[in-house]
Order: C-alpha cells, then sequence, then structure tokens
C-alpha cells in the first residue's frame, strides 16, 4: 500500500488516502495517516475530495459507518405498542 501511495503525484496521494480511510470507518483517517506516513490533514482533505462532502459531512458519514444497528430498532415503547394501556391500568388499581 506505502509503496503504491509512494509511486503517486500529491493531488493523487491525498486522494488515495483519503479513498481508504472511508473504506475503513470509524479510526481510519488516523490508522491510514500512520500507515502512509502523511498528516491526517491530507487524508482528512483527500476524503472531501472524493466524497465531494464537507469535512463535517465526512465525519458524520464515518459515524453513520461505525453504528451496527439502524436507527429506531429496539422494542418499542408501550405508549406506542399499546396507547391505551393508561386506561386499563387505571382500570384495574380501580
Amino acid at each position: 500500500m506505502r509503496s503504491f501511495f509512494n509511486t503517486l503525484n500529491e493531488k493523487d496521494c491525498r486522494r488515495y488516502a483519503g479513498i481508504e480511510a472511508l473504506k475503513l470507518g470509524h479510526g481510519g483517517m488516523v490508522y491510514i495517516a500512520s500507515v502512509l506516513g502523511c498528516s491526517r490533514r491530507t487524508v482528512k482533505k483527500g476524503a472531501r475530495e472524493v466524497s465531494g462532502l464537507s469535512s463535517l459531512e465526512v465525519q458524520e458519514r464515518i459515524q453513520e459507518l461505525k453504528r451496527i444497528r439502524k436507527h429506531g430498532g429496539g422494542r418499542k415503547r408501550y405508549n406506542k405498542k399499546c396507547p391505551e394501556i393508561d386506561e386499563k391500568f387505571l382500570l384495574i388499581v380501580a
């Protein structure tokens, strides 16, 4: 990976580092920067160029890759699942 990186010009190096960091997700920028021997700013700038997103959007995209479950997963709340539960509970208590 490093030998290929060293054959590229400056612009292609930056973009290649960005692609590899985006593929890895969370922690990818730091890891790729250490493997390739470039700065994290270079990797971040390359990820922005490749993805066409702002740096904040790149960070959010990487954070999304870290999630295992989809948003909204898990057990639903009882008041959403059975809206009349409060009335039934009060009836039993009375």
